[in-house]
């Protein structure tokens, strides 16, 4: 759970900087996964760009590459924040929880 909790912070993160792209961006990656794959749902990480409730078990994590929402949420962070993370006080920042 802390890796699906790190890339949650991210994608967080990315929607804070700038909610209109990444969300664009998402959505088109979940439809795309949905289509591909059609038990996407049974994979762990898939929660992470649909936003739905997450259930006590799961089949698998992510999806194979090319199409892993883990390697999806760090390429978009990697351009968002080529430095490795926000800035403080900037927009992006994520929250320590």
């Amino acid at each position: 759970m802390a890796l699906y909790n790190a890339l949650r912070v991210k994608l967080h993160a990315l929607y804070k900087r700038d909610q209109y792209e990444i969300h664009e961006k998402v959505l088109e990656f979940h439809d795309y996964l949905k289509r591909k794959y059609p038990n996407a749902r049974d994979h762990l990480f898939f929660h992470l760009i649909s936003g739905s409730t997450l259930k006590d078990f799961y089949g698998d994590t992510d999806m194979p590459a090319p199409d892993s929402v883990e390697d999806f949420i760090n390429a978009e962070y990697a351009r968002a924040f080529p430095d490795g993370h926000p800035a403080p006080d900037t927009p992006g920042e994520p929250q320590v929880s």
